[in-house]
């Protein structure tokens, strides 16, 4: 694909760009070459067809293009006209827009920079034709996309990823822009349209029916390559959603062949997909093509996607096409199959294998005595779900991978552990109890080739593991990285579940049987509260438990743990039929813990030791270390450089993390002390001491536990009641010390004075904090809805992030007092009871906290910090999810 001139479109490329893109494109059919005649070694496969396009375009860096307005058209409900300051559009209603025609291969420009003011509203809306979907009717959700603007009728830029990583509609070339500038009646101008290349948005991974793999769009440039004995060519075909919705009729013909060294091109594969028809046609379907014939030459495979009867075939994508070597030729030396379960809110002290007086871990004790390891401190940097995997999967602590907020993508210069097994040769896939929080979106699907979550908001142990048993049954050798995740811990919400904490089979439940009475519950039942909702109202006090309750939520939590403890004990058998047991690094672990009532409540709000502490049980390869408890403070941090050190590749990636082999050898000693948080709650922990502070808005509240004396943390100390708790405060401080990059609203004098802040962006507000006299506490849930803030006597510094920094930031500042600003050095605004003005970062002076002097009069000073990472911001999850995030518990995440 090119970017090019359309005929009869208004839009001129200059020679120079189109130059340009052409030798992109011959660099990437250079880079086919080179890799296709170069006999790679063994411990190189599979060899992904799709990392050599992405990779060349990602480098390539293509300049900045203007977009033409001059042919730009009004659509149904819009007035036009042409001004020296761009294109003026007047609408009736939301539905009004503008029509651009232009020639973009989103390849190439993947975003678009829009530089325009509306009068008023709060989104603008854009979508698109182009060969690929030219009848979607316009504005349509699946055919664009909306963004938060600032209805002021001042300028303002917008950026529109017209590129997304996953779900994305289409992935070719776009032959029209629709523009709704508000969704409210109002006077818009446009000023510029730029397209841009974002080099970490080109990778595309698609999701069909719950499974995300990388894919490549259509029929594939030629793919050069010399093929190995026992070579085979592996991939997935598949239709995407929008497609089949859209057609009850039609299909896409996928097809391989390939042109040997004496040129007679031969038909490998022939695949018709048929999904208005073929049920199984929804999803990915599996392909292969054996190769063995082509042995020692140097081919060139053609994959190629055609449509019939209808426009289905425009969306037919190619997922992670590959070419490997049969298991048959495969040497496995040094190839240790890498496991990672993750038992999602199991507490390390309810399982048996860590003491606990009932038998829940009967598989994990006998296991653990002769086999694995026992990591008896180890502790989740965060104590919900989606940061504390993401710690898992990087080795890095949430502050250093980021994604601490539902609305930011791990940034794509991070490389995770599937990534990195990838490089090694390694198969990848994740399977998952979990959706919301374990989204694609969020980055977890990087470096998976096959990564399947649920299509509800959760699905049950056995459904899973039905996937995981069916991917370890292909014939892919021993090179594999699996993430195996589970929910059933949870809490649950459902019409299936009457109870919070149910194993959800009528075999597990050992514990609660003899207990299940009508009684149990009675009030909470008869008022309509089932699952968690049960424990929601107990949260705010609507119902309270009897003693009686607080047992069965106790005996119910441990009949979870005993049925996972079963399916785990199925999986390692399944290793061992299939010969993958002894050479594997098998990881056991769980994200948080969860309260049961220890500090009179539930679920996993604190940073508490029951919902920190997280059992960690780890087999290596031939079992090395087997049998043996080890009492050193560890984290979940520790899984990425474990991995790195058991391939004999050490540090190969930066992590947070130490290697709990070098721990086990002698040769690393362990943590000197972990750190949990959660919400305003943070922690650290060494030897007997662990100190806590809770953050308020006005002030912290510090306290110190000695564990040897009162394990379960119920009576807090003074923090000068126990020596080196002053030395674990500032630790504490240390670790969790503020990242200073962002805007900073700072007050001086107005003892008095209280002044309302409002902030809004067309980027996402990662953090809002509140900085006073030391003390650090969020004031705002992070998002892309404007911020409500205010500066008074204890409020008297904000600081402010956003996502992406490059984007303004529109302030509104209103006060009963006068009061000034000091933005621009020198000078400061006249006295005034409101303030307004676009904060743009980096493009011009700003003050300092010292510009405004201290005084009797109220001042602010503005200025920004710079930060040391940009981050990609992705949407939170939509109205329908946040309702099930809140009946799972999840109120405060």
């Amino acid at each position: 694909m090119q970017l090019r001139a359309v005929p009869g479109k208004d839009i001129v490329l200059s020679m120079r760009i189109a130059e340009y893109m052409r030798l992109i494109w011959a660099a990437v059919a250079v880079l086919f070459l080179v890799s296709g005649c170069r006999k790679p070694a063994e411990e190189a496969f599979p060899q992904r067809f799709l990392r050599t396009p992405v990779s060349a375009l990602q480098e390539s860096r293509p300049p900045g293009q203007q977009l033409s307005l001059a042919a730009a058209r009004p659509v149904r409900y819009a007035e036009m006209k042409h001004t020296d300051d761009g294109v003026q559009l007047s609408t009736a209603n939301g539905l009004g827009s503008v029509y651009i025609p232009c020639a973009i291969d989103t390849q190439i420009h993947n975003v678009l920079r829009v530089r325009m003011k509306v009068s008023t509203g709060g989104y603008s809306r854009i979508s698109w034709t182009g060969p690929i979907a030219p009848h979607l009717a316009p504005g349509l959700p699946k055919g664009g996309m909306r963004q938060r603007i600032i209805g002021d009728d001042e300028w303002h830029e917008y950026h529109f990823r017209v590129g997304a990583t996953e779900n994305t509609l289409w992935a070719g070339d776009i032959e029209g822009l629709q523009i709704f500038p508000s969704e409210s009646a109002a006077v818009s101008v446009i000023g510029s349209i730029e397209l841009q290349h974002d080099p970490e948005s080109i990778a595309r991974r698609i999701t069909i029916s719950d499974v995300t793999m990388e894919a490549g769009f259509g029929t594939q440039q030629p793919w050069k390559l010399r093929v190995p004995e026992h070579g085979r060519f592996s991939a997935h075909i598949g239709i995407v959603p929008a497609g089949m919705d859209d057609y009850a009729e039609g299909s896409a013909v996928f097809t391989l062949s390939v042109t040997p060294e004496d040129g007679k091109r031969a038909l490998l594969l022939r695949r018709e997909l048929l999904p208005g028809i073929v049920s199984d046609h929804r999803k990915w379907v599996a392909v292969e093509a054996d190769l063995e014939a082509y042995a020692g030459q140097t081919v060139v495979l053609n994959m190629e996607a055609h449509k019939r009867i209808s426009d289905v075939g425009d969306y037919a994508y190619w997922g992670n096409p590959m070419l490997e070597i049969g298991a048959a030729r495969r040497t496995e030396a040094a190839a240790a199959p890498v496991i990672l379960i993750s038992c999602d809110t199991l507490r390390a002290d309810r399982l048996s294998v860590y003491g606990y007086a009932r038998e829940t871990s009967p598989f994990l004790k006998s296991w653990a005595a002769t086999d694995a390891v026992v990591f008896e401190s180890a502790s989740t940097p965060m104590t919900w779900t989606l940061p504390s995997h993401m710690s898992m999967l990087t080795g890095l602590y949430p502050q250093n991978h980021h994604v601490i907020t539902g609305n930011i993508r791990l940034p794509g210069s991070i490389v995770t552990l599937p990534e990195f097994l990838q490089e090694q040769g390694y198969h990848t896939a994740g399977f998952t109890g979990l959706d919301i929080w374990l989204s694609p979106k969020y980055g977890f699907a990087d470096g998976f080739d096959y990564y399947d979550v649920p299509g509800d908001v959760f699905r049950h142990i056995y459904e899973t593991y039905a996937r995981v048993e069916d991917w370890l049954s292909a014939p892919l050798g021993g090179r594999r990285f699996l993430f195996f995740h589970n929910y059933d811990i949870h809490a649950k919400v459902g019409s299936g579940y009457a109870y919070p904490y149910d194993s959800g089979d009528r075999e597990f439940l050992p514990f609660s049987r003899a207990m299940r009475n009508p009684k149990l519950f009675s009030d909470a039942l008869e008022q309509g509260y089932r699952g968690f909702g049960i424990l929601e109202a107990q949260l705010k006090g609507k119902i309270h438990f009897s003693p009686d309750e607080h047992a069965f939520l106790s005996a119910s939590y441990d009949d979870c743990i005993r049925m996972v403890d079963y399916q785990l004990a199925v999986l390692v058998q399944s290793l061992m039929d299939k010969g993958l047991y002894d050479d594997a690094l098998i990881v056991i672990t769980s994200d948080h813990g969860e309260s049961l009532n220890d500090h009179g409540q539930y679920e996993h709000y604190t940073a508490y030791r029951e919902v920190s502490h997280v059992p960690l049980i780890v087999k290596f390869p031939k079992q090395e270390f087997g049998g043996r408890r080890f009492g050193g403070l560890v984290e979940t941090v520790d899984i990425m450089p474990t991995v790195m050190d058991v391939l004999g590749i050490p540090g190969a990636v930066p992590v947070d993390g130490i290697s709990l082999r070098a721990m086990l050898a002698g040769t690393a000693a362990p943590h000197e002390m972990v750190f949990s948080t959660q919400k305003e709650h943070f922690a650290v922990e060494k030897e007997v001491l662990r100190v806590h502070e809770f953050r308020h808005e006005a002030a912290g509240e510090w306290g110190v536990f000695n564990l040897a004396e009162d394990p379960l943390e119920q009576n807090m100390l003074p923090l000068e009641s126990m020596a080196g708790a002053d030395t674990l405060k500032l630790a504490l401080d240390q670790h969790y010390e503020m990242d200073a990059s962002g805007w900073h609203l700072a007050l001086t004098g107005g003892d008095a004075a209280r002044i309302n802040v409002q902030l809004t962006s067309s980027s996402s507000f990662t953090q809002a904090l509140t900085v006073t006299e030391g003390e650090k506490a969020p004031v705002s849930r992070a998002g892309t809805e404007p911020l409500y803030l205010n500066l008074n006597t204890v409020s008297k510094h904000l600081l402010v992030k956003v996502a992406d920094p490059a984007l303004s930031v529109h302030a509104v500042l209103q006060s009963n007092t006068p009061f000034t600003v000091h933005l621009n050095e020198p000078g400061a605004s006249a006295p005034a009871l409101e303030w307004q003005n676009d904060l743009v970062s980096g493009a011009t002076r700003y003050a300092s906290r010292a510009a405004a002097e201290a005084g009797a009069a109220p001042q602010v000073a503005i200025w920004y910090q710079e930060a040391g990472t940009a981050l990609e911001t992705v949407a939170g999850p939509t109205e329908e999810e946040v309702e099930s995030l809140k009946a799972l518990g999840y109120l405060g995440d």
